[in-house]
């Protein structure tokens, strides 16, 4: 299915089911530096099952978090791995991986579209130079969206005024 609606070129997405989905759990206490290989090895022993592990890194600036992420499949053995309370000497903590409210955002299967020049494709494939000017998405207006004095920035909304009250009798 997902090869014919890519071929046709049609906008899709799926869904797992709750029994395909997968474990994952953070373990806080490690070090910044700690290597991912021996975390995999340190509970290769107690036989888990896992897929893979990852470092979680800072969205900003991509630098290191002493957070490794585990994934692994989801069965009775795996929800053993919140009991974990050491990992070679260092004394960790297992959590629930928090995910960010709200659906996930697929750049994929949106309309792309650069704000800063008004052209239909991604902001990494636009060909234009810095020098050039800016040209709105919106209104094709000669300044970029974010502009303060654009009209239809909330803040330069105003609010239409009540009507004007009249006495009405109600007799």
């Amino acid at each position: 299915m997902k090869k014919i609606t890519a071929r046709v070129k049609l906008h899709a997405h799926t869904y797992l089911l709750p029994q395909d989905k997968q474990i994952k759990i953070v373990f806080r206490g490690l070090t910044h530096d700690y290597p991912i290989s021996e975390i995999h090895e340190a509970l290769n022993p107690y036989g888990f099952q896992i897929d893979y592990v990852t470092q979680l890194k800072l969205r900003g600036n991509k630098g290191n978090v002493p957070l490794f992420l585990v994934v692994a499949p989801k069965c009775k053995k795996s929800v053993e791995l919140f009991n974990i309370d050491c990992i070679e000497y260092f004394k960790v903590k297992a959590e629930k991986l928090r995910k960010r409210p709200g659906p996930a955002q697929c750049f994929n299967c949106l309309q792309p579209c650069v704000l800063k020049w008004a052209g239909l494709h991604k902001s990494f494939e636009c060909d234009k130079r810095p020098d050039t000017p800016a040209t709105c998405a919106l209104c094709k207006g000669n300044r970029t969206p974010n502009f303060s004095g654009f009209s239809r920035n909330p803040r330069n909304f105003v609010p239409r005024s009540p009507p004007p009250l009249e006495n009405f009798n109600l007799k």
